[in-house]
Parts: structure tokens; C-alpha cells; sequence
């Protein structure tokens, strides 16, 4: 499963880090606290995307500073992650060191935007394994678009099939497919559909299982 792996990228928020919860009870927060009427589920359908149905969201009556709402609560609670400090995910920073110690690199691809994202790594005190980060900043399209993907083949100049990502959201598996990677899916706030279950390599309930995985296949020293 992953003895041809040259390339191991990595969602972030929700995979690596575990942010995607935080940002969106700060949003549901901040709808509630102004009183507005909203559709919960059209914010966890745009996990791992910068794409989002605000229409939907507010059930096609957008309120006044609806949007600008929404993401106050976000950039708000970004900085009290990076000013806190991040958890990461479980089996993040022992997968991190594996892979390290293997000597495959590890790219951080994500939707958010570069600057936050560089924060919130340092933060957490991953970014020392993490050898680039493509971000929304760096591509056209955003997952579930493949670009990010195919921007993180070209920085490395490997092979998609000698490449793995892992992901949690179905935004991010359906970008992987398109850019005909193999991927991992480690579910977060929502376990992506049985389609996209039935074309990973793997679905496990954390990076503690996958990592396990890993040792066998490439035989930890």
C-alpha cells in the first residue's frame, strides 16, 4: 500500500491539525449569537474547499453582515489558535517523525491561506517536518479541484502514483481522485461518502492506524 510512496502530502485542518471542529463551532457561535436562522449542515459540506453556499447556509436570506459574521468568527478563532497553540491530530507528530526518519518528504496541501497556514503549523510545532505547503494562495481552483494536489507533484517532480494523500474530508478525496492520487481518508467532522470510501487505499479512525500500516509496509528500522 505504501511501499512505492516518494511523496506523502497532507491535509491540514481536520487531518494534521485539529482546527476544523474549532472553526466551526465558532461560526455556529457567532450565527447564534445574532439571532440568525442557518443551515448548520452547508458549512461542514464546504470542509476542505473555499467554495461555500452562503445562500444555502442562511436558507437563501442572506442577513445583514451575514458573510462578514462568518468570517470575523473564523479569522478570530485562527488567532486564538496560533496565539494559544494548536493541537495536532492523534498520530500526527509520531507519522511525522516516521516519515522523516524514512526520509520521505511530508507537504502540507490545503484550502486555507498561506499566511494562516504557516502560523498555525509553527504553532503547533509541526512545521519544522514539513518540507513545502501549498495553499489556497498558490493555485486557481481549490479542492474539490485537484490543483493543489498536481502543485504539490509538480514542487516534488514525483509521479502521482508514487505519491499518497491523506485527507479527512470528501472535498479533499475527490480532488485526490482527480489528480489520480491514491489517498487515505481519516475522518473529522464528517465521514466522506461511500464512494469516495470504496476508492482509498485505506479509512481509519486516525493517524495511529494508518501509521501502523505504514510500519509494516515500509519496515521501520
Amino acid at each position: 500500500m505504501f511501499e512505492r510512496m516518494q511523496l506523502a502530502v497532507f491535509d491540514m485542518d481536520g487531518l494534521t491539525l485539529d482546527t476544523e471542529r474549532v472553526y466551526y463551532q465558532a461560526q455556529i457561535d457567532a450565527c447564534v449569537a445574532h439571532h440568525f436562522q442557518f443551515n448548520k449542515n452547508k458549512l461542514i459540506e464546504a470542509i476542505g474547499s473555499r467554495t461555500f453556499d452562503l445562500s444555502g447556509f442562511y436558507f437563501g436570506n442572506i442577513p445583514e453582515h451575514g458573510e462578514e459574521v462568518l468570517d470575523d468568527a473564523y479569522e478570530a478563532c485562527v488567532q486564538g489558535l496560533i496565539h494559544n497553540g494548536v493541537k495536532t491530530k492523534e498520530g500526527i507528530l509520531e507519522t511525522f517523525s516516521f516519515l522523516q526518519k524514512k526520509k520521505i518528504p511530508i507537504c502540507i496541501a490545503t484550502s486555507n491561506y498561506r499566511d494562516m497556514a504557516e502560523q498555525l503549523l509553527h504553532s503547533a510545532g509541526v512545521d519544522s517536518y514539513v518540507s513545502d505547503v501549498v495553499t489556497y494562495n498558490d493555485v486557481k481552483h481549490s479542492k474539490p479541484e485537484p490543483d493543489i494536489f498536481l502543485e504539490a507533484l509538480r514542487r516534488f517532480a514525483v509521479l502521482p502514483d508514487r505519491a499518497v494523500v491523506f485527507e479527512d474530508s470528501e472535498n479533499g478525496a475527490i480532488a485526490a481522485n482527480r489528480a489520480k492520487i491514491p489517498y487515505v481518508i481519516v475522518p473529522d467532522l464528517k465521514t466522506p461518502g461511500e464512494e469516495c470510501i470504496k476508492k482509498a487505499l485505506l479509512e481509519a479512525p486516525s493517524m495511529k492506524i494508518v501509521l501502523e500500516k505504514m510500519k509494516e509496509d515500509l519496515s521501520e528500522d
